[in-house]
């Protein structure tokens, strides 16, 4: 693993100390960045995986050189080599998971509680997000050092997962301020430890509430002046373990964004977001979009098919048509391209004929594969949702599931901004439905 040196010149790099690594925990350095005067970026540097196992992550600690703004750790699907490092995307905050971090250089964690966890899949890459700010007026080398403590799973570990309300239809005209308002309605009682609005650089307030089942309205979290900096480092709200923050099932979430586009284009999701965002005690992600709500499969627990809706965001593609009717491509997670799928004739009853044949199924199919999104084992994840939720068999399920792998693992690129595109079905039909044809018998 590369450690780096901070190198000679460098206006940070003379106070940067890292301490002793600690029993129980691995190191993580990803190689250091040259940042010129002026300069400032996030980074997305892969540091290890994939993952042999499930993991509870215990605690994260670290340390930054002097111009570090913060460091984050996050398991994501995207396979790339130990040290490598590019500039990090708008997409990466919806198809990684967050594992805890740091701010600026080696300041306030964003952990959970001692003696709760996240939990990370097997076959997980860890990626940490670095961010410098070079106010000096030469250039600073900027290195980070993290150190995670991960245990096997222990299913009697409480967890905390991501719960997230959002909207992907985020279209900003140019030079205008604009106003969007997001509802959830909660389809189970949500704990919440940690909580937090989010939106990106051209963000200028938010707030979220909720109306409770007796019609009761409850500040949750306002932020009456929003900057681009709190879109990395989050000003989150924390609630006490004992006393969590609760919302109640069938209560109505409601997040209202402002912006103001100072651009001379249309601003779209996800160069832009709004999201209110929190870590709750339960052992699956929770996601609302658009007022549709997806839990995803807990680890170690039965399936939990998704109650119906969509997650995050458009994250890869796979041709769900049946019966020569072609199918519009959905979104895919990961995995391998249409590997392990049943024998031929998988979709041929009349039942799986149906279904996929009916107008809600490429919507549904998108649901199941969004739900399913930063998990590294999307065949996995989604043949519950398609055999549960949607009603296929279970043969026909997976030869499905197995389609969202291939779109994940083929055309994630071109399909994440718009599964409808021209160059997503085209990546979809020359790579999945050949095997999707094959595996289903259509």
């Amino acid at each position: 693993m590369p450690t780096g040196s901070a190198g000679s010149g460098s206006a940070a790099s003379d106070e940067f100390k890292v301490p002793p690594l600690a029993a129980g925990y691995q190191r993580f350095e990803p190689p250091p960045i040259d940042v010129k005067p002026g300069e400032s970026e996030d980074w997305a540097q892969w540091v290890g995986g994939p993952l042999d196992q499930d993991y509870d992550v215990i605690d994260i600690t670290g340390v930054q050189t002097k111009g570090g703004h913060h460091a984050l750790v996050y398991a994501g699907v995207e396979a790339q080599a130990t040290g490598f490092t590019r500039l990090w995307k708008d997409e990466d905050q919806i198809t990684t998971r967050l594992m805890g971090g740091l701010g600026g250089e080696g300041g306030a964690k964003v952990n959970l509680p001692a003696g709760i966890v996240f939990r990370v899949k097997k076959g997980s890459y860890i990626i940490l997000q670095t961010h410098y700010l070079n106010s000096f007026d030469k250039p600073i080398v900027g290195r980070t050092v993290m150190d995670v403590k991960l245990s096997p799973v222990d299913l009697t570990r409480r967890v905390a997962s991501m719960m997230s309300s959002t909207s992907l239809a985020i279209n900003l005209p140019a030079r205008v301020t604009s106003v969007m308002d997001i509802y959830c309605t909660t389809q189970k009682d949500l704990r919440f430890l940690q909580i937090s609005n989010h939106m990106h650089d051209y963000g200028t307030s938010g707030l979220t509430e909720f109306v409770d089942p007796q019609g009761m309205a409850h500040m949750l979290k306002q932020d009456v002046t929003w900057s681009g900096d709190l879109a990395l480092n989050p000003n989150f709200t924390k609630f006490p373990e004992a006393m969590p923050g609760f919302v109640p099932k069938g209560s109505t979430l409601h997040t209202r964004c402002t912006w103001n586009n100072t651009t001379d284009n249309m601003i779209k999701f996800p160069a832009e977001m709004c999201v209110f965002f929190g870590f709750v005690l339960n052992d699956a992600d929770i996601t609302c979009t658009d007022n549709k709500w997806v839990e995803a499969v807990s680890i170690g627990q039965p399936a939990n098919p998704p109650a119906g809706g969509s997650g995050g965001a458009v994250a890869g593609a796979g041709g769900t048509g049946a019966g020569g009717a072609g199918g519009k491509p959905a979104t895919a997670g990961a995995g391998g391209a249409g590997t392990g799928a049943p024998a031929a004739m998988g979709c041929t009853s009349m039942a799986d004929q149906t279904i996929m044949k009916a107008a809600a199924f490429d919507g549904q199919a998108t649901e199941c594969a969004i739900a399913c999104v930063v998990d590294p084992d999307a065949k996995a994840c989604t043949t519950p949702c398609f055999e549960q939720k949607i009603g296929l068999s279970h043969a026909c399920a997976v030869c499905n599931a197995a389609n969202i792998a291939c779109g994940q693992m083929n055309c994630f690129n071109k399909c994440l901004a718009d599964p409808a595109s021209p160059e997503c079905r085209s990546c979809v039909m020359t790579n999945c439905d050949p095997a999707f044809r094959m595996c289903t018998g259509t």
